[in-house]
């Protein structure tokens, strides 16, 4: 199996970008390594010790990495598209991972397996709590709602934008999906999601009271770990949401947890109270 890898990585890359602690580029690490294929990872962050460490799992992945600075998200792709270009020159076969209505088709998947899931397990769940970030998750799970008729009233709780780029950003995906797929589904405005926007703080991976007290309940009173960056903030938002009485007594919620435990290995310094 090792033999038949090694020759099916010959050539073929697959590149991806983001942040020191992004889901996206550790997964795709993995999956590269998994199926024999050669990845270029792209991190919009400086080189330093610091990022080296939180995007340690990458290179036990096998990853090249490229730390290009702290640029935009703009120049981030101009400089994936720029490495692969490169790569094609040299006779090699990239594919640039990061599509967002293709990312999207998982967690339209997502959505019909929360249903059933709910359904087979006589718990019907109402409410469901994702992160609102960069959109396609969010959009994603939206559409798979709407494709089974909108049992779910969906909550983002912002961790990354304010809201009209929030809403921006899964318009424009949710929209892309329509035009794919070539689905009859109703417009988002036809069941939108509530935005939670109290729980953003000073942006995208900057703790809050709020997200540092959700990690210490959640790993002490459940055994479950969340992080800075996206999950604590929306756990932080549903916790608020069932204390405060914005779900009715009665109706089954949940949180879509994304991932990230990983990451949580390389934010000690952002914690205040544990030492």
């Amino acid at each position: 199996m090792l033999a038949g890898r090694c020759a099916a990585r010959e050539g073929r890359y697959l590149l991806v970008g983001g942040g020191a602690t992004s889901n996206l580029c550790r997964l795709t690490a993995a999956a590269a390594s998994l199926v024999g294929l050669d990845c270029i990872v792209l991190h919009n962050a400086p080189d330093t010790p610091e990022n080296r460490e939180r995007s340690f799992l990458n290179r036990l992945f096998g990853a090249e990495l490229r730390f290009i600075g702290a640029v935009d998200e703009s120049q981030r792709n101009a400089a994936l598209a720029e490495a692969a270009a490169e790569l094609v020159r040299q006779g090699r076969k990239p594919y640039i991972v990061g599509d967002p209505v293709l990312g999207a088709m998982g967690y339209v998947r997502a959505a019909f397996e929360l249903h059933e899931q709910s359904q087979r397990e006589e718990a019907p769940i109402r409410h469901v709590f994702l992160a609102g970030s960069m959109g396609p998750t969010e959009a994603g799970f939206i559409f798979g709602n709407a494709l089974l008729g909108h049992p779910f009233q969906v909550h983002l709780v912002s961790v990354e934008y304010e809201r009209a780029e929030l809403e921006e950003h899964v318009r424009r995906i949710y929209e892309g999906l329509r035009d794919r797929t070539g689905l009859d589904v109703a417009p988002l405005d036809a069941a939108p999601p509530q935005y939670h926007m109290e729980h953003l703080g000073g942006g995208w991976g900057v703790p809050t009271p709020a997200s540092e007290a959700a990690i210490l309940a959640f790993a002490r009173t459940e055994g479950i770990l969340i992080e800075h960056v996206y999950t604590a903030k929306t756990c932080a938002g549903f916790v608020e949401a069932l204390t405060e009485g914005r779900i009715a007594v009665g109706e089954p919620a949940c949180v879509i947890h994304t991932g990230g435990t990983a990451a949580l290995f390389s934010q000690f310094g952002s914690f205040r109270t544990v030492t």
